[in-house]
């Protein structure tokens, strides 16, 4: 299968990448260290193209990932034009990295326990706010278009040694 993997330069995104080739799977990587642009609806589409898949792992990491401006038009707008091109594309389903922090547990107690995904989102920091509207996004064009996303929170990234480099 032809999965577009945006992201594929970074931190996560170097271990996504060997393991759908290690599976088998033809990864076409898109990733701003080698110029690429998720805030560039053209450039995305263009990269989507013949994707059967799309694993959007783009983003700014945390609020220390740049200005609030910034974080947000990566991680929201940047989602949606991954969306979009998936549209364009055919391509049957997104899988999106999201976070735990799109709850916004972190700044304040969850409404109760266990934590499930029916549990409201309400975070008030950027990084958080625009993986929950992401998220957001992400459901409102499932309902629209059929399309799946599969919607991620990790809360830690390990990898063998400890830390995801």
């Amino acid at each position: 299968m032809r999965v577009l993997l945006t992201g594929d330069r970074g931190r996560i995104g170097i271990h996504a990448r060997a393991r759908l080739e290690a599976d088998g799977h033809e990864v076409a990587g898109f990733d701003a260290a080698t110029g690429d642009d998720v805030r560039d609806p053209a450039q995305v589409a263009a990269a989507a193209v013949g994707a059967e898949a799309i694993v959007h792992l783009a983003g700014l990491a945390d609020d220390r990932g740049g200005a609030p401006a910034d974080v947000l038009a990566v991680n929201l707008l940047g989602t949606h034009h991954v969306l979009l091109a998936a549209e364009a594309a055919g391509a049957p389903r997104v899988v999106y990295a999201s976070s735990g922090k799109a709850l916004g547990l972190l700044e304040r107690p969850p409404d109760y326990l266990p934590v499930d995904d029916a549990h409201r989102g309400l975070p008030t920091r950027t990084y958080g706010l625009a993986k929950w509207l992401a998220e957001e996004l992400c459901e409102a064009f499932t309902r629209r278009t059929g399309i799946a996303t599969i919607c991620l929170r990790p809360v830690l990234v390990l990898d063998e040694a400890g830390w995801a480099r």
